[in-house]
């Protein structure tokens, strides 16, 4: 039975893939959202497979994890608006106040990152006992890296828009 329910997992991860590939940079955001949210469905599953907790439990912490990708999705999106605007400086030779003040605009945002992982942390504490909270920060990082591994390993073969044109 275990085995079935794996290979179904690995089936609905490759599926995702396939759309994420396929979309590419998604130009609609409509699609970018769908690819997102069955890369997000695949991610509760494995940690659903990983975690075996009780069902209300699993929608609790499902509900904060969602929550907690919208929140990062957001500040990593600041970050690289930040990033951008330091090269640009950089590159144009900008006077070091300027420097400084972009500088301090990431810093600000790299502080937001921790903050929301803090109150993950803090929320956790609230739906989970300790031990499966431990279970939660050794499996999530794991679970993550699987699939930026996996959409890595399915894009590597497929050209990207913009990228691999004939010349």
């Amino acid at each position: 039975m275990k085995v079935v329910k794996n290979s179904v997992i690995a089936v609905m991860f490759v599926f995702a893939l396939c759309i994420a590939a396929q979309a590419g940079e998604p130009e609609e955001p409509d699609m970018r959202g769908k690819v997102r949210e069955r890369i997000e469905k695949m991610m509760m599953w494995r940690i659903s497979e990983e975690m075996k907790l009780p069902p209300e439990k699993e929608e609790a912490l499902f509900k904060l994890i969602k929550a907690h990708f919208r929140e990062r999705e957001e500040v990593t999106r600041r970050q690289f608006e930040v990033i951008g605007q330091l090269e640009e400086l950089y590159r144009q030779n900008a006077p070091t106040e300027e420097l400084k003040r972009a500088l301090d605009d990431f810093e600000r945002v790299q502080e937001e990152r921790v903050e929301i992982e803090m109150r993950l942390r803090d929320e956790l504490r609230r739906i989970l006992t300790t031990r499966e909270i431990v279970r939660f920060i050794i499996t999530w990082p794991k679970v993550e890296e699987e699939i930026r591994s996996m959409i890595h390993q399915f894009k590597k073969g497929k050209p990207q828009r913009g990228k691999n044109k004939p010349k």
